[in-house]
């Protein structure tokens, strides 16, 4: 990955005769204190800490309470399996222990520590290859080199002698006297434009892999803050052997093991104030819980009723959140035809490649050696509006519309660039479309927060409250789609929790 670029970037108990089985395919394992409830066993539970919701922050609050509080701690899981954006799927979903491919998260970044530690915590191995080539594809030109495309662009303003030129307007957005006054601009666009010039923004936009970014109404100051992290965490990936849920079942056999009780498919469907206490009513019980932890991001949150929802629901800075819709297709083949993009000139592989011409988007093929032993990859990486609508088209459509779509970008992008050597594209064995409504979260144009102001808000959102909100969404800076997560799970237990983490 290269220095400094605009490409860097979900248990259920019954207790009978003190036993109760774990029944989620997902973690291809028996435990002893898991059970899925159903309408017949509509019971009372009392807790003394509900979690809703079993993503990253979620497990990770439990994994971090379960050894203080044992089975006062109970989670709450709408879907059948764990993890929420961080989904790592099998070719054949009736088979455990095939390898995994990401439909979510899929790589730690270096600088990301807590990530880092929590693999060490959990005994997860990190393979960190190395990162060759890169393929661009924008206004009629294919090129391994963002400088190339400078031409293009005209009146873009850059130092010829300095390379890199996606760093140079990148370090112009954040160093410029413009920031000082950063909450006149009406949105993130707007300052790029006064900064760099239209030209930058439109090369900036071509340069990048998240075209979202350029085009939601996003917060300047907001953005700039991300901005800096992701600058922060740059710029050499790891790849989890076992994929990124390795994180979800470690965190969540810790925590069964310490006595937490998870509910799987278990949805929260209000939470209410009950004197003291707090009232949450789910798909198989009724939950007298003391204190209230959500780590559902808004869009599923939005699904909540009663008044404690409703009184978070209606706070300004829930309202600032915008979920960016993402989409993501995997495809199988009976052998690897990508193995042989290489560029021309030194017969580097090629890793990443992103294009404006076709809704592919973005494909990355694996490196790692867990990953790349697979016959497989992740073909579209999308968050482009009307992309996003014409997959969802596609996919509705069936399979033989959506493939025959993605090798038309495939072939785009590979067949004959002149850049790199020609491959002939196969037809894919398998192939799995997945789309997230919200695949990470920013703050929306026309409000005034920081990230750091949501970040501190979500620890106690309602005053005098025990109730809080943590996870990648109410961290807004969309760093990996769950290092935010786990740093607001963390800055939770050290306010409310007295933990020193």
């Amino acid at each position: 990955m290269q220095k400094i670029k605009i490409s860097t970037w979900i248990f259920c108990v019954l207790i009978s005769s003190g036993m109760a089985l774990f029944a989620d395919k997902v973690f291809a394992q028996k435990t002893n204190n898991t059970q899925h409830a159903t309408a017949e066993h509509l019971t009372t539970l009392h807790c003394e800490i509900s979690i809703v919701g079993g993503g990253p922050a979620g497990l990770f609050v439990a994994y971090k309470l379960g050894p203080v509080y044992k089975d006062k701690v109970c989670l709450f899981e709408k879907e059948k399996r764990l993890g929420g954006r961080i989904y790592d799927i099998n070719k054949n979903e009736q088979t455990d222990g095939e390898q995994l491919i990401a439909v979510g998260g899929r790589r730690v970044m270096e600088g990301q520590d807590v990530l880092f530690n929590l693999a060490r915590d959990l005994g997860i191995e990190l393979e960190t290859p190395e990162l060759e080539a890169e393929l661009i594809f924008a206004r009629g030109l294919y090129s391994t080199n963002p400088d190339d495309f400078v031409a293009l662009y005209p009146g873009l303003e850059f130092d010829p002698k300095t390379s890199d030129v996606p760093t140079q307007l990148l370090k112009r957005l954040l160093d410029s006297p413009q920031r000082k006054k950063i909450d006149e601009f009406v949105d993130f666009k707007s300052y790029v434009i006064s900064v760099v010039g239209l030209s930058g923004y439109e090369y900036l936009r071509d340069m990048s892999r998240f075209r979202g970014d350029f085009e939601y109404a996003l917060s300047a100051k907001a953005y700039l803050e991300f901005l800096q992290e992701d600058i922060d965490v740059c710029c050499i990936a790891s790849y989890p052997v076992g994929g990124m849920s390795a994180f979800i079942r470690g965190m969540a056999r810790k925590a069964q093991e310490s006595g937490v009780r998870i509910y799987l498919e278990e949805p929260v469907s209000s939470i209410n104030k009950e004197a003291q206490r707090y009232l949450l009513t789910t798909k198989g019980h009724t939950v007298h819980t003391g204190r209230v932890v959500i780590t559902v991001p808004p869009k599923a949150f939005d699904h909540i009723k009663g008044d404690i929802a409703r009184a978070v629901q209606a706070q300004a800075q829930y309202k600032s959140l915008v979920g960016v819709n993402v989409v993501t297709v995997a495809q199988w083949y009976d052998k690897p035809w990508w193995q042989g993009i290489r560029r021309n000139s030194d017969e580097k592989k090629v890793w990443r490649a992103w294009t404006t011409e076709s809704c592919i988007n973005s494909i990355e093929i694996p490196q790692e050696p867990y990953g790349a032993s697979q016959n497989v990859i992740r073909a579209v990486y999308n968050d482009r509006l009307d992309c996003v609508e014409k997959w969802r088209h596609l996919a509705a459509q069936g399979n033989g519309a959506l493939e025959q779509e993605v090798k038309r970008g495939l072939e785009h992008l590979f067949m004959q660039n002149g850049v790199t050597k020609p491959v002939e594209i196969s037809h894919a064995n398998k192939t799995v479309y997945w789309e997230w409504p919200d695949g990470w979260y920013y703050i929306r144009a026309g409000f005034g927060f920081s990230t750091s102001d949501i970040f501190n808000w979500a620890v106690e959102p309602l005053v005098n409250e025990q109730v809080s909100l943590a996870g990648e969404s109410y961290n807004p800076q969309r760093s990996t789609w769950s290092d935010g997560a786990y740093k607001s799970a963390i800055h939770l237990l050290n306010t409310k929790y007295g933990f020193n983490l």
